[in-house]
């Protein structure tokens, strides 16, 4: 979610900045950035595809460095930055990880300049006027991808702050807007809001829970993991920008510059959907299906469970499965 706002600031920005260099356009938006100590919101999210239309609505408050607390109608999750809370109302069952979050391994931490520069090279922003959202002055504002695809993004971008209120984006059939109502930047919110209590008779689960560390090349997460990572040697083109792993899983992410390729690898296993079509590689046993207009595959290969996903059809994705090694 944090590297998502980050991504949407910076396009915000640079509607009004493109003659500035990604060095310049990153202390601006870091400035920007720095002046938000906490906020709070009510987050309404919807999505209409071929499988129908689903609403989701939630409230949502964080605070730095790493506080957040997330409310719905199942659900609370809190964290104070070490130990996060998950609270299951229904069953009355919580679970508690210990976190030990750190400036290095927090995935609230980023490289704003990188991002710059690809949404410099990838999109054209343009600003289409002005408007009230949740009671805020907005720009109005296009991200259209240079390659001449449609998956066009709109947003509603705070003035004060930078904040992208309101989006809307679509991409493989699916249309989707997120919405930040009553939204409030800096009124001091209590770190006792970050602490939960559970409640009376609840079960609670406790786990050790690792951030996993992210590495720009397989040769230094391998050392990080417990299995031996697979790697493709094809991938459709697209190049391969990080691998984040913990002990008993890694997690591989390409791009071709505006769409992400992944590689999920892990030692234990997860159900696959009962839907997905069953199709041979290499004489084993794979399945294919589609998650929210993302092609999806997945493979056992040296028991490592391998689920890879993209926007391609399914001839290119079993391509990289056979060619994982």
């Amino acid at each position: 979610m944090k590297r998502l706002l980050i991504a949407l600031l910076v396009v915000s920005i640079l509607a009004g900045c493109v003659q500035m260099s990604a060095e310049e356009i990153a202390k601006k938006m870091q400035e920007k950035e720095e002046k938000i100590q906490d906020l709070r919101a009510e987050v309404y999210v919807v999505s209409e595809g071929p499988m129908g239309k689903m609403e989701m609505n939630y409230t949502y408050i964080f605070k730095k460095p790493y506080k957040l607390y997330m409310e719905d109608e199942n659900s609370i999750a809190v964290s104070n930055g070490s130990v996060m809370w998950s609270y299951d109302k229904k069953n009355n069952k919580v679970v508690v990880f210990e976190m030990n979050m750190t400036e290095e391994s927090t995935p609230l931490k980023f490289d704003y300049t990188t991002l710059i520069k690809e949404m410099l090279e990838y999109y054209d922003v343009e600003l289409l006027g002005e408007e009230k959202v949740s009671g805020r002055d907005c720009f109005v504002l296009n991200l259209k991808p240079k390659n001449g695809r449609e998956n066009a993004t709109k947003m509603w971008v705070d003035k004060e702050f930078w904040f992208p209120i309101r989006v809307e984006t679509s991409f493989g059939g699916i249309k989707m807007s997120m919405e930040y109502r009553n939204l409030s930047f800096n009124t001091g919110v209590d770190d006792s809001l970050f602490e939960f209590k559970p409640p009376e008779g609840a079960e609670v689960e406790k786990f050790d829970f690792k951030l996993p560390k992210t590495y720009e090349s397989v040769e230094e997460a391998q050392k990080e993991a417990s299995f031996k990572i697979l790697v493709p040697s094809y991938t459709a083109g697209y190049e391969l920008k990080s691998v984040s792993v913990t002990n008993e899983s890694a997690f591989l992410t390409y791009s071709d510059g505006e769409k992400a390729l992944t590689i999920f690898e892990s030692t234990e296993k997860s159900e696959v959907p009962k839907d997905f079509e069953e199709v041979e590689i290499n004489g084993e046993k794979a399945y294919y299906g589609e998650i929210f207009g993302a092609s999806v595959l997945y493979i056992e290969k040296n028991g490592v469970q391998v689920s890879i996903s993209g926007e391609l059809p399914k001839e290119e994705l079993m391509k990289i499965a056979e060619s994982l090694s």
